[in-house]
């Protein structure tokens, strides 16, 4: 499948953005700072990859977080000072909860930072000889592939890995607390890792 047709199964940004921003205690945005319509401290323009941080319960608060149509907006906090920040939604291509959740766009990705992901050649030079990616301390962050289709009729599905035994609450050592309840993902959210 195509960079275009991936694209178009994806869900739009600003409705991933709406939903992390609700669920998750704070969002961080992986975007693109050279773009001449991106509006960050000047500072961060010349580099290919900048990671933002907003949510609705930080401290100091952003008052005026505003998820628009066009663009992300807010004034951020940048060495405890102020600074208003615009960031059109074709220059963000990653966005990811706290918790892990969220998505990327691959087709917005610099191909700086594409290059250094996993499975992608390192090297940029023509001619040279491919590197791999580092094994460690490489790119954190993938694509998240299409939904898996199900089996169609007449086919059988393959069948569910085994489930791991839960422990007793009679094994489990005394004042352990008991594993966090999973909250109900929109199905366009996958874990990145």
């Amino acid at each position: 499948m195509s960079d275009s047709n991936d694209a178009s199964i994806l869900p739009p940004k600003r409705e991933v953005a709406l939903a992390l921003v609700q669920t998750a205690a704070s969002v961080f945005i992986h975007l693109d700072p050279r773009p001449a319509d991106v509006n960050v401290p000047s500072w961060f323009k010349s580099q290919p990859e900048l990671v933002l941080q907003v949510g609705l319960s930080l401290v100091p608060a952003i008052v005026d977080l505003d998820i628009g149509q066009d663009a992300l907006s807010a004034t951020l906090s940048f060495n405890r000072r102020p600074e208003y920040c615009r960031i059109p939604w074709s220059a963000i291509w990653g966005l990811v909860g706290d918790d892990g959740r969220g998505m990327i766009w691959p087709e917005s990705v610099p191909p700086e930072v594409a290059a250094r992901a996993p499975g992608r050649a390192t090297s940029t030079r023509t001619g040279g000889p491919e590197r791999s990616p580092r094994k460690s301390g490489g790119g954190h962050l993938r694509a998240a592939g299409p939904p898996k289709e199900s089996p169609e009729k007449g086919q059988e599905s393959p069948a569910p890995p085994a489930a791991k035994p839960e422990p007793s609450p009679t094994t489990a050592p005394a004042g352990s607390p008991s594993p966090p309840a999973k909250r109900e993902l929109p199905p366009y959210l996958r874990i990145v890792k």
